[in-house]
């Protein structure tokens, strides 16, 4: 199951689940429990199941749980710590990119002409300016800037002309050009989460 199992709806997991309200199947064969549930919803579903006598016991690494009343106590135990340790990740997470906005980091992709560094540890990564490409978007900007371009020209001159390429090695097309000079980011100021209405001046 490649989807996260915080939140319901995986695919793969209501299909088993599925086939065990159909009697097709009576057990889950797991690593541990967080694998089956790390949301109120799913991990209800389980326990019910159990209730009705549909599943008959959850088999991990570990250990069994069955239905008795011990068992589906754990067992929901364990449901409810691996949910409160993928909330506590998730308020983590929002406290790192409230920091970052707060000191002026864009916590996102740099877009084009500049670049982010990956190598100051996990939260204290910053944007620095493309070594190859600030200078060509800079002077992209100063094109339009003077009045006397439109993009689709600018683009032109970017593509045939400069020989510019972007960070996937591939010339800018239509889109990007007018994505640059729509994006408050490189006249120092950003939104995140995007229409959230949220700004901040950037580093």
């Amino acid at each position: 199951e490649s989807k996260s199992a915080h939140k319901r709806g995986r695919p793969i997991f209501n299909h088993v689940m599925q086939q065990i309200e159909a009697g097709k199947a009576n057990a889950l064969l797991v690593w541990h429990p967080n694998r089956i549930a790390r949301n109120a919803f799913d991990g209800g579903w389980v326990i019910t199941a159990m209730d009705e006598g549909k599943l008959l016991e959850v088999r991990t690494a570990n250990g069994v749980f069955r239905n008795t009343s011990n068992d589906k106590f754990m067992l929901q135990l364990e449901f409810n710590m691996a949910k409160k340790s993928s909330d506590d990740n998730g308020d983590a997470v929002k406290r790192g990119i409230r920091t970052k906005n707060n000191m002026g980091w864009y916590p996102s992709r740099a877009p084009l002409g500049y670049l982010n560094t990956i190598a100051n540890g996990k939260g204290m990564n910053t944007i620095f300016n493309d070594p190859d490409r600030f200078d060509q978007v800079k002077e992209m900007w100063k094109m339009m800037l003077t009045g006397r371009y439109t993009p689709p020209q600018i683009l032109e001159i970017v593509n045939n002309e400069w020989k510019f390429r972007n960070r996937e090695n591939k010339p800018v097309d239509r889109a990007t050009i007018y994505k640059i000079f729509h994006n408050p980011f490189y006249c120092g100021y950003y939104e995140y989460p995007q229409g959230s209405g949220e700004w901040f001046e950037g580093k």
